[in-house]
């Protein structure tokens, strides 16, 4: 079942929230509202306007997605566990001391 929510913000503004019957919360109002009545109309617009709203995609193509990376090859750790070790870091490459040249002094 679907529920809005109004709720004060931290400005002293009215906002509303439509959360799913999980729990989840699926649609904001993204704007503040001084009077919790405005507040209150904009959700009664939303639910006498949805039903018989009609969809439109804006998007040609599906985004590209990258394959997910290959999962780590040993049996006897869960993928969750491997996941979840850190990497040991490489040593950083150590600078060769600067060649100097020696004179040999003369006896």
């Amino acid at each position: 079942m679907l529920e809005f929510q109004i709720y004060a913000d931290v400005k002293g503004e009215f906002r509303w929230r439509l959360r799913a019957g999980n729990n989840e919360i699926i649609a904001t109002s993204g704007e503040g509202y001084k009077m919790v009545d405005d507040c209150k109309h904009a959700i009664e617009l939303i639910r006498s306007g949805a039903a018989s709203s009609k969809v439109t995609e804006k998007t040609t193509k599906a985004p590209k997605t990258k394959a997910p990376k290959a999962a780590a090859k040993s049996t006897d750790a869960a993928p969750a566990e491997a996941a979840a070790k850190p990497k040991a870091k490489k040593a950083a490459p150590k600078a060769a001391a600067p060649k100097t040249k020696v004179k040999a002094k003369k006896a």
